[in-house]
């Protein structure tokens, strides 16, 4: 059974072909991924500046962005590349994992603010979530392990979260 339950997110290293169209597509894909994710992440902490405290607001999104600027350059550099066979496999391999802890990072991120929040600014944290982790699945459509990750550890967890942002306006 938890073979079962791991397959879906495992890169297959037998199909040469499929990994570099993989690579190819995501090369094209993953830099506007960042840059939304950038935005957004940007944007969200700057609404929260004066209304969550300091290290939620401006430390926390900080490393955030230059993972995003640093993963997006790197992605860009791979457009015009073919990559080793058993290079290509483990970057898939890592964007897999990283997308697993980038999304758990920005909802728990998401999910923090929303404490802190008034009813309008909870909507613009539900905004985020779902403007943020829906370009990225469809950016990692070419991942399904990505996208499937991506979904389940951010977008379920934080909608079942968020609820009604409208909960407490009476």
């Amino acid at each position: 059974m938890p073979k079962r339950l791991i397959s879906p997110f495992r890169i297959s290293a037998d199909q040469p072909e499929l990994v570099r169209s993989q690579i190819s597509a995501l090369a094209r894909q993953v830099p506007i991924l960042y840059v939304i994710l950038i935005l957004n992440v940007l944007l969200t902490a700057i609404m929260h500046i004066g209304v969550a405290p300091l290290w939620l607001s401006v430390l926390l999104p900080f490393p955030i962005i230059v993972i995003g600027v640093m993963r997006s350059i790197s992605w860009v550099k791979l457009r015009d590349k073919v990559l080793p066979h058993d290079v290509a496999v483990q970057r898939l391999r890592s964007t897999v994992y990283l997308s697993g802890v980038l999304g758990a990072v920005l909802c728990g991120w998401a999910l923090a603010l929303f404490t802190y929040a008034d009813s309008m600014m909870r909507l613009h944290s539900a905004f985020f979530v779902s403007m943020t982790v829906i370009p990225c699945i469809f950016s990692l459509t070419h991942l399904r392990a990505a996208a499937l990750l991506t979904a389940i550890v951010a977008l379920f967890p934080a909608l079942a979260e968020v609820g009604s942002p409208f909960d407490d306006a009476t």
